[in-house]
């Protein structure tokens, strides 16, 4: 999943947490991106990019979470 932190009604934080929170989709693979100056010290994903983030650095991270969720025996 491909989550941005700044959303019109909801957080991405709160989205990611609600993720979290269910075992059903806790294991999901999720790369942040944001414009956001906001620390990211309490978010519990791994992939993190600033934006502008180039499709070429897109690609290479999503393929990098993918493996290590792969690696880890998480879902993909």
């Amino acid at each position: 999943m491909i989550l941005d932190l700044i959303l019109p009604t909801l957080s991405g934080i709160a989205v990611q947490q609600e993720i979290a929170a269910h075992a059903s989709t806790r294991d999901i693979p999720i790369v942040i991106i944001t414009g956001s100056d906001m620390s990211l010290d309490d978010v519990r994903v791994p992939c993190i990019l600033r934006k502008p983030v180039s499709p070429e650095l897109l690609l290479t991270t999503v393929r990098s979470c993918l493996a290590a969720a792969s690696s880890s025996g998480l879902s993909t």
